[in-house]
């Protein structure tokens, strides 16, 4: 059996065609490694741009929070902190405090000025009066827009 197949490879024909085949198949395994590269590169490159996509869209954001902070001057007056903790501005903000425009909240002093826009990386302050009537939880929801183009919501309950 050995020796047919010795034979058969030394008729220069039949090598040629096995060379000739094994030729063919090179290619055939080179144009599939040459597809899956492309293909690899190119989901490379996709993440890469949602990467950069998702940076640049985190620069336009603004990122804000809430709490209470005591002052130590009198027992009852507390701060509500606003914080932008974004890398842009948050502008048309809109305050609800227990489902109520902030300035028509009984816990929020009269004669303070609506906050309607907070910097990047800026907290800003509104005056509190807690008493028996007016006490923590607050739930609070604030919506603004930015950058981004997105609308912002931040919602949760404050309390000491």
């Amino acid at each position: 059996m050995i020796n047919e197949i010795i034979d058969w490879f030394a008729n220069s024909g039949n090598a040629s065609f096995v060379t000739f085949l094994v030729s063919i198949i090179s290619i055939i395994i080179a144009i599939i490694a040459l597809t899956t590269s492309i293909r690899t590169q190119k989901r490379q490159l996709a993440i890469e741009e949602k990467r950069e996509q998702d940076r640049l869209s985190e620069m336009n954001k603004a990122d804000l929070t809430a709490q209470l902070v005591s002052k130590s001057s009198r027992p009852h007056d507390y701060l509500l902190r606003i914080e932008n903790n974004g890398l842009s501005e948050a502008r048309d903000l809109k305050i609800l405090l227990d489902d109520l425009p902030i300035l028509k909240h009984p816990a929020i002093p009269q004669g303070l000025e609506e906050i309607r826009q907070i910097g990047p990386q800026s907290p800003v302050q509104y005056l509190m009066d807690i008493s028996q009537d007016n006490h923590p939880p607050f739930d609070i929801l604030i919506t603004w827009s930015d950058d981004s183009g997105e609308p912002g919501t931040y919602k949760t309950t404050l309390t000491f």
